[in-house]
């Protein structure tokens, strides 16, 4: 009875939680003056003139996806003269991430542990030298967790997973291509471990079946609705083909500049994010050795093609919500070296204390410091 009391008073903890450090740490909360935003005025703005009968891609165009301007839209219906609305767009899909961090812990831990787990994945999430403003990677942290979990479910169960599950994989492919499509191109490596599962186990025609539902549920309105005002071929030319180009260049620049990044990737506080994959192969089993990697070689997918052009140091962290088995194994251990978990809630509450005044301190639009230029 306590463990269902405990189970159901998660959310409400997890909300409250994530409310609390993101008016700290988010500089679209009340906390924080609205100017210094940057690329997020502009889908701010995209959002508006959508929500207001402007066509995208023909009235206006950036290279982001019609998904992040609609929730981008939704914040301004909260609030029409600030980012408090995206601000709330921002905790929903932030709790929602972390009562599913909660879920991937428990696969291996208690539930008290899980907790624990789940909330310590704030330091990835909102650590001030990749957090900077909101992005389109911030929304789609909760599909790539979810297709997280789902793998990792089925490396632990044997049973069969329900339908919705995979149902929710083609909804995340959806809802990543529509907003920053080549997150989706990244999402692939976990999809492809998914199905290399579904296959041994037989079940590979439910699966992309419920893959392809979920996908057609999320993607179909935006089609029809493309070819109602006629704006489908300006939509692939601007988003695809546009936005592609904009990448493109020569083949010697591009292996020059692509090995500088991953220089940059030891050199830099980007090494953190080679620290948050490495416990992925902690998975890995000799008998299973292939299928026992796939988590890492996801992760590591990830990385590859998110340090190109990362030039501002945010692109990297839809690598993030891998980190949750780099937190459940510190738990794990602490466990196995019988170190309370009282250390561990101590070395979290510091580090929250670290990432709030790296936040305030870096930025100059924090109410207390917003008027003294």
């Amino acid at each position: 009875m306590k463990q269902k009391r405990f189970r159901y008073r998660v959310p409400i903890i997890l909300a409250v939680y994530v409310i609390a450090v993101q008016l700290f740490v988010n500089i679209d909360s009340y906390l924080y003056a609205v100017n210094d935003h940057y690329d997020s005025s502009v889908f701010f703005m995209c959002g508006k003139a959508m929500f207001n009968g402007l066509v995208p891609y023909v009235d206006f165009a950036d290279s982001k996806g019609p998904l992040l301007w609609t929730i981008y839209g939704i914040g301004y219906l909260i609030h029409h003269y600030s980012y408090v609305g995206v601000f709330w767009m921002c905790c929903l899909f932030y709790w929602l991430t972390f009562c599913l961090d909660y879920k991937i812990a428990r696969l291996y831990l208690p539930e008290k542990e899980s907790l624990l787990a789940s909330m310590g994945m704030a330091m990835p999430f909102f650590y001030w030298n990749f957090y900077t403003e909101t992005k389109a990677e911030h929304f789609c942290t909760f599909f790539v967790t979810f297709a997280i979990y789902v793998l990792l479910r089925l490396m632990q169960q044997r049973a069969k997973l329900p339908f919705r599950l995979y149902f929710g994989i083609g909804v995340g492919i959806a809802a990543c291509l529509l907003m920053k499509w080549s997150i989706a191109v990244m999402l692939v490596s976990l999809v492809v471990s998914i199905l290399f599962y579904a296959y041994k186990r037989k079940e590979t025609v439910r699966t992309v079946s419920s893959i392809i539902a979920g996908f057609v549920v999320v993607a179909l309105p935006f089609l029809l609705y493309f070819i109602a005002v006629g704006n489908w071929n300006d939509f692939v030319q601007e988003y695809f083909v546009n936005t592609l180009q904009t990448v493109q260049v020569p083949l010697k620049e591009t292996i020059t500049s692509y090995l500088a990044e991953w220089k940059n990737v030891f050199t830099t506080k980007r090494f953190l994010y080679i620290v948050y994959i490495l416990p992925l192969l902690c998975l890995w089993k000799k008998k299973e050795w292939f299928a026992s990697a796939l988590p890492f070689l996801s992760a590591l997918f990830f990385l590859a093609l998110s340090i190109r052009h990362d030039n501002f140091g945010h692109y990297i962290s839809i690598v993030a919500p891998f980190a949750i088995v780099a937190v459940v194994q510190v738990l794990l251990l602490m466990r196995e070296c019988r170190i309370k978990p009282q250390v561990y809630i101590g070395v979290l509450a510091v580090a929250l204390v670290y990432i709030v005044w790296g936040k305030i301190h870096y930025t100059e639009t924090f109410f207390c410091k917003a008027g003294e230029k």
